[in-house]
């Protein structure tokens, strides 16, 4: 049975939305990349160099798979990239937490606010569930194709 029209169109928009949500958080990261690095060293994971490697690649990350998803070129792997991420600062926001490191995430830009670390694993979890359900959909969207096994 082919996908409602109503559904695909706010899948559509789900899928658009997320996409420019990553382009514009990677590309407000790259433009500030000193405070972006000192972000990441914040977090104490990974030491120098490796903190800066991490705060160079992340933002491309970010907005190549936001672009894709937009323009829905590689949608799986997209989203699978940006599941994978949005998983990695989940985990760091939570160590950060646990920690008890009173840092700014870094996330959305720059702040001198300590970050709010319930509502960050929140909005974290909103987006995962996001991804989920448009990888979900993708897979369900392949497989009822007329005329093909599922």
């Amino acid at each position: 049975m082919p996908p409602k029209p109503r559904l695909h169109t706010i899948l559509l928009v789900v899928r658009v939305c997320l996409g420019a949500f990553f382009l514009y958080v990677g590309g407000e990261k790259l433009f500030r990349m000193d405070g972006f690095i000192r972000d990441v060293a914040n977090y104490q994971i990974v030491g120098a160099p490796w903190d800066a490697v991490v705060a160079f690649t992340l933002p491309w990350l970010e907005i190549v798979a936001g672009l894709l998803l937009m323009l829905g070129w590689l949608r799986q792997g997209a989203l699978l990239v940006l599941g994978g991420l949005t998983l990695v600062f989940m985990a760091g926001i939570g160590q950060a937490w646990a920690r008890g490191l009173s840092i700014s995430c870094g996330c959305f830009g720059a702040s001198a606010e300590p970050s709010n670390y319930p509502l960050h694993i929140a909005l974290n979890a909103a987006i995962l569930a996001a991804i989920v359900v448009l990888l979900l959909d993708g897979r369900r969207l392949r497989l009822s194709v007329p005329g093909t096994a599922a």
